[in-house]
């Protein structure tokens, strides 16, 4: 990092974050300041069969807020026999209004009139000369409030005369609940509170989920500190005061960017600017959470904050035999697949997390699965050119979605193909044995190596596919083999079979090769192996379950060292 170093030094001498802290746990106890002057009114809810009000609430607000104004919306209809009419808030600027119960966030000035000073989790309740106002930052605050004021309509604050038909609500006065303790008392970056910054994302550089990113740092600082930070892209004009998430237009931004690794992320202060950094977005978010970190733990003040990470470190990278090998499944960019929904389909943010584990690992030969296109563009420019890829393009003009990669400097690829060994054609994810025949530069050794990744469906007919699938592959590998009667016989990829299922057990039945981890008790939750011939044997094996893998893929790569006879 020292070339990010001299370039940040040359924007401005990084400055110190200077925090104060309570000093004790955060709990959730709050207190209510009632403490504003009376401002008793008679609230004319509904007249007749006429509500005087419409409520709005935040545009694309949350599922329980609705629901709770739902039941608000219900229980006026109870009091006033009136229909209440709800509606979102579709304003893009803040304006006047009149007639509404306006609930959260919405753009309207009495809104922000009401909310200015108010902390992130507090919330006030107010009758103002038009409206009635639930005005709170978040969401969760707002739930809060709308429980608050339906509290309000109890019998003994609610009139209804019954010759003018009305139904009154007799306002007593304004509301407010402040939330007292934040563990962080004050934020203050080069002695400028850090309530008066903005949050900044990039407008061009993934701002859907910069922005998502933007929204969590809101979150934290608000719900440690209450303050809350507006956010804005950065086609805002710049100012002093910003936190810049990701990769922004803004010259501290850039100074950084230029500097970072493929897969490093740094957290710093340039002058009076917060840089929250990475060269993608899981990087990024890596950087917001050691902000995060540090702001949590310090004890009194932070001198300075000038943090830089790689996510290759941590990783076992020594090889312990002649080769290390590596099977990978990296999940499709398809939602749901595989992971059920639990994982993120994006690559954009997953890419990173596997990169690390090939760079921090750096295995001499690997197989990947469910390799789609947006894998094939976005995987290996992040790999610094250390491996190439064994495209093994198809007739059709579809990618091979089980490639081989291997080591560009250790090895000369020799001869290569591809085989369907699918039932029937047309499937999406294609089934098929994928071969390579590698030439070490320096000894001569050749190593044949083969991948593949059988059918998934876990029924008898599924089962019956990865037997005929696995006859198949036994006939490849007689045939390539037979070309190459010198080379040493690896077989690896996503077996979708358990050890001692029958499509398993047909795999060393029909190839004659080992599974070298089926041995490991961790071996019984995985479905990808590495096979070998007698050539060889395996000299360490690694089940990867940290360095952020289980983001990465409903998968955890497999690596194995192997030694030659």
């Amino acid at each position: 990092m020292k070339k990010l170093i001299s370039l940040v030094l040359l924007l401005c001498l990084t400055l110190p974050l200077v925090i104060s802290c309570s000093g004790g746990k955060a709990d959730d106890t709050a207190s209510t300041d009632e403490s504003t002057a009376p401002v008793e009114k008679n609230v004319v809810l509904a007249n007749g069969i006429n509500a005087s009000y419409k409520i709005v609430t935040p545009a694309n607000c949350s599922d329980e807020l609705t629901s709770t104004v739902t039941s608000l919306v219900s229980k006026l209809q109870q009091i006033t026999k009136a229909p209440f009419k709800m509606e979102s808030d579709g304003s893009e600027t803040y304006v006047d209004s009149e007639g509404e119960i306006i609930i959260g966030s919405c753009k309207r000035n009495d809104t922000a009139k009401i909310l200015d000073g108010t902390g992130y989790k507090d919330y006030k309740i107010a009758v103002t000369d038009k409206n009635i106002v639930l005005a709170a930052h978040t969401d969760e605050a707002a739930v809060n409030a709308v429980f608050k004021f339906m509290s309000f309509l109890s019998d003994e604050l609610i009139s209804f005369d019954d010759q003018s038909k009305t139904t009154t609500l007799l306002w007593k006065q304004d509301y407010s609940f402040i939330h007292e303790n934040y563990s962080i008392k004050s934020m203050a970056l080069n002695g400028n509170s850090l309530k008066d910054y903005t949050i900044i994302y990039p407008s061009l550089d993934m701002p859907e989920k910069n922005r998502e990113y933007a929204l969590e740092l809101q979150m934290l600082i608000g719900t440690a500190c209450g303050y809350f930070i507006p956010i804005s892209d950065d086609s805002a004009t710049a100012s002093e005061l910003e936190i810049l998430i990701g990769k922004t237009n803004r010259a501290e931004s850039t100074a950084c960017a230029q500097a970072l690794g493929s897969l490093e992320f740094v957290t710093t202060t340039v002058g009076n600017k917060l840089v929250l950094l990475g060269n993608g977005a899981y990087t990024t978010k890596k950087a917001i959470e050691s902000f995060d970190t540090n702001m949590r733990l310090v004890s009194e003040e932070l001198e300075e904050i000038d943090i830089s990470r790689s996510l290759v470190d941590g990783y076992e990278a020594n090889t312990k035999g002649d080769y290390r090998l590596m099977q990978y499944n990296v999940l499709v960019e398809f939602d749901g697949w595989g992971s059920g929904g639990k994982l993120t389909p994006s690559i954009d943010v997953r890419k990173e997390i596997v990169a690390a584990a090939i760079l921090g690992y750096s295995p001499d030969v690997l197989v990947l699965c469910e390799f789609f296109d947006q894998w094939r563009q976005k995987l290996p420019p992040l790999l610094e050119n250390e491996y190439t890829l064994v495209e093994g393009d198809r007739a059709d003009g579809v990618s091979n979605r089980t490639p081989i990669m291997y080591k560009t400097d250790k090895f000369q690829l020799i001869d290569s193909g591809y085989t369907d060994i699918e039932k029937a054609n047309g499937l999406i994810n294609r089934r098929v044995v994928t071969w390579a025949v590698l030439k070490d530069k320096a000894t001569g050794e050749k190593l044949v190596v083969f991948g593949t990744h059988l059918s998934s469906a876990q029924n008898p007919e599924g089962e019956a596919d990865r037997i005929a699938e696995i006859k198949k592959i036994r006939t490849v590998i007689e045939t390539v083999t037979a070309n190459h009667t010198d080379g040493h016989v690896i077989l690896m990829g996503d077996f979708n079979s358990y050890v001692g299922s029958s499509a398993y057990n047909s795999i060393e039945t029909e190839t004659g090769l080992t599974n070298v981890i089926k041995t490991l008790a961790s071996a019984m939750k995985t479905v990808d192996y590495v096979f070998l011939d007698d050539t060889m044997t395996s000299e360490n094996i690694i089940l990867n379950y940290n360095n952020q893998t289980e983001f990465g893929s409903d998968h955890r790569p497999v690596v194995c060292d192997v030694k030659l006879k």
